[in-house]
């Protein structure tokens, strides 16, 4: 995963209490509220969180912004440093309680932390910083508005980094396409299994990604554009034989299912589809899967039935 899909899923895990992850940011009351969902400050001026957790148990806001890079941008840091308390109310839609204080918290990797720590000093930002290394999370500079969360992170929080799951968000606007074929690929067989004759973009997306109602409208569309151009390419190519891409409505059809064969020649049909996947991800990954790119031909007694409108 990437270094922002890496941190969306380790917080929102720890806030759920995956087994494996540090349990103290769900002791102390913190749910996750919404990812990249954009809104104003006080000067009308708009802040886009990449992740926002609150706790009305400890009356706190975190706005996370990820930096895999060294970069700080000046312009971004001063839009969030006038958010306020009614902001986060009228406009984020927390909660009073937890609203009362907040943090605006850089989280980026230990080896850009020097560059990091210069972005804020030179703009006058106490914003605490988190800085990820190979053991965990660690406070490196300022501290938070509660000190729980200071106490928390100083030295470092310990993460097992293999223990962070991939579940709740496990694409976004950068991920190859082969990447979001390895994830949509296993559903397509899923709604197979459960004999769905059609299956809609939306319903496809909120499928595969479970934290999709807290995903801001700019985030949402980022990954419906993904999903859709693999569907698209599924079912021109490899993915003809089953399943037609019906883009005037957004939604895919299921046209040729191995579950509708007779029970003696389901296991291999079914097995045959599962390369058929593996093959349209290894050309995904290579390269070679565009349109007017080989197409792979095995023979599964239907008539090839995907279109393209």
């Amino acid at each position: 995963m990437s270094f922002s899909l890496t941190m969306l899923n380790l917080w929102i895990g720890m806030c759920r209490g995956v087994a494996g992850l540090p349990k103290d940011l769900r002791r102390l009351g913190y749910q996750d509220k919404s990812i990249e969902y954009g809104f104003a400050n006080q000067d009308l001026q708009k802040v886009v969180p990449d992740l926002v957790l609150a706790s009305e148990q400890v009356n706190h806001t975190l706005l996370l912004e990820w930096k895999s890079g060294a970069n700080t941008e000046a312009d971004q840091l001063r839009r969030y440093s006038r958010v306020n308390r009614n902001d986060l109310q009228k406009k984020a839609f927390i909660s009073p309680s937890a609203a009362r204080s907040h943090d605006v918290t850089v989280v980026g990797r230990d080896e850009y932390g020097d560059r990091l720590r210069m972005g804020l000093d030179s703009g006058g930002y106490a914003f605490p910083v988190l800085l990820a290394d190979g053991e965990g999370l660690a406070l490196s500079h300022n501290q938070f508005q509660i000190p729980e969360l200071t106490s928390l992170f100083s030295p470092r929080l310990s993460i097992n980094w293999d223990r962070v799951p991939s579940m709740f968000v496990p694409l976004d606007a950068d991920s190859a396409l082969w990447e979001v074929a390895e994830v949509v690929g296993p559903k397509m067989l899923q709604y197979m299994c459960e004999r769905r004759p059609q299956v809609a973009l939306g319903d496809i997306c909120a499928d595969i990604c479970n934290t999709w109602s807290i995903m801001g409208p700019e985030a949402k569309e980022a990954l419906r554009r993904k999903v859709r151009e693999v569907l698209r390419l599924a079912a021109r190519q490899d993915f003809r034989r089953y399943v037609r891409w019906v883009g005037a409505v957004g939604r895919i059809e299921i046209v040729a299912n191995p579950l509708d064969l007779e029970p003696d020649k389901r296991t291999v049909a079914y097995r045959k589809l599962k390369t058929v996947q593996k093959k349209f991800v290894e050309r995904l990954r290579t390269g070679r899967a565009g349109d007017g790119g080989e197409q792979l031909e095995l023979d599964f007694g239907w008539a090839g039935m995907g279109t393209d409108p």
